[in-house]
């Protein structure tokens, strides 16, 4: 969405790693502690006992938007910070729920907008498992849900949308992630991808001025685009406690349906529009990881938009810190 910081990256999905990921009765110069990468969902299952919490900060500067011609236009910048917390656990062997919960502050000419985003639930299943010298890959699938719990309507039509952090409606996700482990003579290299595809499964009630547009009498419904999210991400270890990774990520959604109910007018007394129409973006992720054990790591590193189309352009970066108990 044009001025919405990638709420769709859905939004953070953070890929918490196995404790083990080297195969049993392996002879290897030593066992890497892999964190995993920052966005792509995770391709395993957490061991039963053992869940993982990551909370991790992201500050962005968000530098100008993308048109709809995929143009920049710079101009009116502003700094987001982003906490977001992670968790996950095992329910069975093969099944999981992770759980992940983020505000957004943004901050533009000195003045300060906070509030919840929306809320994700997925609820995983261990379709397979790494099998060495073959090209079975670890394939996890996940459902996930987003719950409507961030702001999106009622907004100040002063804050250019600072105060908008959800799109008001229910979607539900099919989730397919994968990883490969890679033994090389003196290393080791993870290579990660999935595609995720969201779907509306409510509209949002629209009143006043809302994240779709509008004026300060408009009153109706409207569904948001469905969305598509594509990941692409690999880890290459130096040493057990140090590893190189990258992440790429594409996001395209769909115009929002057409609104029904009263559009109302604007301030000067011309027609208000509500509506979204298509937007895309292109993102990379340059990081680091070190673990301190097996168990304790951070992730390190910057997020960059490459190209967009009504939809931000920033740069970033973030520090995320995860626990396997």
């Amino acid at each position: 969405m044009k001025y919405l910081l990638p709420l769709f990256v859905p939004l953070l999905l953070f890929s918490a790693q196995k404790k083990n990921v080297i195969h049993e009765k392996t002879d290897v110069p030593y066992h890497p502690w892999f964190t995993g990468t920052f966005l792509t969902p995770t391709p395993v299952n957490m061991e039963i006992g053992h869940p993982a919490i990551e909370p991790s900060v992201a500050v962005f500067y968000n530098y100008g938007t993308y048109n709809d011609d995929w143009g920049l236009d710079t101009g009116n910048s502003s700094v987001t910070i982003n906490p977001y917390i992670d968790f996950q656990f095992a329910t069975t062997k093969r099944t999981g729920i992770e759980i992940q919960v983020q505000t957004f502050t943004n901050i533009r000419n000195g003045k300060a907008t906070t509030n919840y985003a929306d809320t994700n639930v997925l609820f995983g299943y261990q379709v397979a498992d790494d099998v060495k010298n073959s090209w079975i890959p670890d394939f996890r699938f996940l459902l996930e849900v987003v719950f409507p719990t961030g702001r999106y309507q009622k907004l100040d039509p002063t804050k250019r949308l600072d105060d908008a952090t959800g799109e008001g409606a229910y979607f539900v996700a099919p989730n397919l992630a994968f990883q490969k482990l890679f033994y090389l003579p003196h290393n080791f290299f993870i290579l990660h991808w999935a595609f995720a595809y969201f779907f509306p499964a409510s509209q949002a009630t629209v009143r006043g001025y809302s994240l779709y547009g509008g004026g300060p009498n408009t009153s109706g419904k409207i569904r948001p685009g469905q969305y598509l999210t594509a990941y692409l991400a690999g880890e290459y270890s130096l040493s057990q406690n140090l590893v190189l990774s990258f992440e790429t990520e594409f996001f395209y959604q769909l115009p929002s349906s057409t609104f029904t109910g009263r559009a109302g007018t604007l301030p000067s007394g011309e027609p208000a529009t509500v509506g979204t129409p298509a937007s895309s973006q292109w993102v990379i992720l340059p990081e680091l990881e070190y673990s301190f054990n097996e168990q304790a790591g951070l992730v390190f590193g910057g997020w960059f938009t490459l190209l967009g189309r009504n939809n931000k352009a920033f740069a970033s970066s973030f520090l995320a810190f995860l626990y396997v108990f």
